[in-house]
């Protein structure tokens, strides 16, 4: 929000939305440092971790956390920068641990994957894209980048983007190194590329990735279901029109995603991808909308931010169409990063 052309007077809003209540507040006064970098946010149930990105003179990522939905928080930091995408951080939901955490950063030296030591102020590094990339376990993919970070069961994991055709680049750890984890492809959509954009899951659960198939001159999108028994289910190939790009995914529930997207024409697509379907397309969300939001009862919201004012548009079900439901208007102190 705030004035978008003007990035030192750009702010991300943390929003929040109470169980069981109607509108959305953002009222999150555990966001002290400036947000111009961005947020990236790792939910885990009824706790969230959040990540500040640096910017201007911000060196490093400060984070909040809280373990009960928001009643407490605390506080730690990366003493490097959060990597802008989407899953560049997840939580387990745990207070401390080991590995109650993982991160994507960047150091002068690339890109790194690092962990939680009891604290979310003391990180150990797991490893970087260029050790990963000479690793034993690479052998399939030959790994270019690094995009996610997530929880494939119990097991730290990060992805990114294979060179050889038709590997998923999505890898665990656990003591004894890392491990290609990723689904088969089947023969029919063997890629010349692939990579992992999305990765949401919890620790001994199911996870849900969202990848990037690129081939033939077009890229499909495709989603990826692991249960807890370690099995993937694949959902059939969502073609992206020429210029189409991804905006955002949100997690909704069953490890269902909604996708958003933005055709090079303008306008928006929204689709909708869950395990044992096929893609669904959902209503366009009104103009200007930025990212769209599961509600805690299982309705969807669009978030639309131009200025101080945040505009929440609803999907009504019968018939499926979008409709306003709050104005929201945002103190922003313009100036403040400065």
């Amino acid at each position: 929000m705030g004035r978008l052309d003007q990035p030192i007077n750009t702010f991300w809003q943390l929003l929040h939305l109470p169980r069981g209540g109607g509108r959305w507040s953002n009222q999150v006064e555990a966001t002290a440092t400036a947000t111009n970098g961005g947020l990236v946010l790792a939910p885990a149930g009824s706790s969230l971790l959040v990540g500040i990105r640096p910017s201007t003179r911000l060196r490093f990522t400060p984070l909040i956390a809280t373990t009960d939905a928001g009643r407490h928080w605390a506080n730690g930091l990366i003493d490097s920068g959060l990597q802008a995408d989407p899953t560049a951080l997840a939580f387990t939901g745990a207070a401390t641990g080991a590995t109650h955490a993982v991160a994507l950063v960047n150091r002068p030296g690339g890109q790194e994957v690092v962990a939680a030591r009891k604290t979310l102020s003391t990180w150990r590094r797991l490893t970087t894209v260029e050790a990963l990339a000479a690793s034993p376990a690479d052998r399939a993919c030959e790994l270019s980048r690094l995009a996610t970070v997530g929880y494939l069961g119990s097991r730290p994991a990060t992805g990114g983007s294979c060179r050889r055709a038709g590997t998923v680049g999505l890898f665990d750890w656990d003591r004894s190194g890392w491990r290609l984890a990723g689904p088969t492809l089947p023969a029919a959509l063997r890629p010349d590329r692939t990579a992992v954009l999305w990765l949401h899951g919890s620790t001994g659960g199911g996870s849900t990735a969202l990848l990037a198939l690129v081939g033939g001159g077009h890229t499909d999108l495709l989603a990826a279901w692991r249960d807890a028994t370690g099995g993937w289910t694949l959902s059939s190939p969502l073609t992206l029109a020429p210029g189409e790009q991804l905006t955002s995914v949100a997690p909704g529930p069953a490890g269902s995603a909604e996708v958003l997207l933005a055709p090079a024409g303008g306008g928006l697509r929204l689709e909708r991808a869950a395990r044992g379907a096929d893609w669904t397309t959902q209503p366009s969300p009104p103009a200007g909308t930025q990212t769209v939001a599961v509600t805690p009862s299982g309705g969807l919201d669009a978030l639309s931010g131009a200025g101080r004012q945040l505009t929440v548009s609803a999907l009504l079900p019968h018939p499926p169409r979008w409709a306003r439901r709050q104005v929201l208007h945002v103190a922003i102190q313009y100036g403040s990063s400065s």
